[in-house]
This record gives structure tokens, sequence and C-alpha cells, in this order.
């Protein structure tokens, strides 16, 4: 006798375990796995965001490259490449971008200069454009090896 009421304290028990704790906490870890995975990201202008940094950081922009190390210097520019050819090359053709690039006291250079204007008019009255920009001080090394702080300063204009 004493067996069959050890079987049946010993099935309670686990009865009990399986309803009062294992249950419950297969329900909160699949709620919140289910809370995690169905949290979207917002990736929308990601690619956007991307090429504007592709000028900071990318070493075919017109930031300085140490010719000893191979090291490109984010925070001072060779004025030598700053021009249209260096975003043209940064770029290619078919980047889905508008950029206009400005060194203080200099002129501005772009990249697809009528795609920038027409978005610089219209992107506050249209969902489907947006502008970014991104400015830094740098230190401007001329070709005579004259060295000058100034602001540049990007700007993106972009289709959504």
């Amino acid at each position: 006798m004493a067996k069959k009421g050890a079987i049946s304290a010993y099935t309670l028990i686990w009865v009990g375990l399986v309803l009062f704790l294992i249950i419950p906490f297969y329900f909160v870890l699949n709620g919140i796995i289910q809370k995690s995975i169905g949290v979207s990201i917002d990736t929308h202008n990601l690619e956007h965001y991307l090429l504007l940094n592709r000028v900071f950081y990318s070493t075919n922009s017109f930031f300085y490259n140490d010719p000893y190390t191979g090291r490109t210097n984010l925070e001072e520019i060779d004025f030598s490449k700053f021009d249209e050819n260096t975003l043209k090359n940064l770029f290619g053709e078919n980047a889905k971008i508008a950029m206009q690039v400005v060194l203080e006291g200099s002129e501005p250079i772009y990249y697809n200069q009528n795609l920038y204007e027409f978005i610089e008019e219209i992107h506050y009255e249209s969902e489907k454009y947006d502008m970014a920009s991104k400015n830094k001080i740098v230190l401007v090394k001329y070709p005579d090896g004259m060295k000058e702080k100034k602001l540049l300063m990007v700007n993106v204009g972009f289709e959504e």
C-alpha cells in the first residue's frame, strides 16, 4: 500500500510542477520571443546614410591618405582631390543620391547637381524626397603645403 501512495504523491508533485511552473514559464518565454521578433526595424533611409558616410570614411574620398602608412586621416582634406571627379569616382554613375559638398570659403561641388537642386526645393513639401546633412571641421592641406581649418558641409538629397 505504501508504494501506491508514494507513487501517487510523486505523480501529484510532478503534475503540480508542470501545471504551475513549466506551462506558465513556457507561455512567458514564448511571449517574450514573439514580442522581440515582432519588432520591425525602420531601414528605409539606411542606404542613403551609408552613401553619405562614404564621403567621410572612404579611402577614395578627398580626405588625406598618408603615403607611408596608407591610412586615411579623417580630419584632414587633400585640397587637390576636392573636385567633382572625386565624387563621381566615389559613387559611380548609378547612385540614387544627389549631393552638395561645401568647404568653407570655396565653391560647392556637386554630384547630380540638377537632382540636388530639385530635391532641395521640393523636399519639405513632398514625402517622396528627403535630405540629410553632416558637418565637420577639418584641416585643409593645400598643394603648396599650407594648412587651414575650415568647415566641411555635406548635404545629400535622395528619393525615399
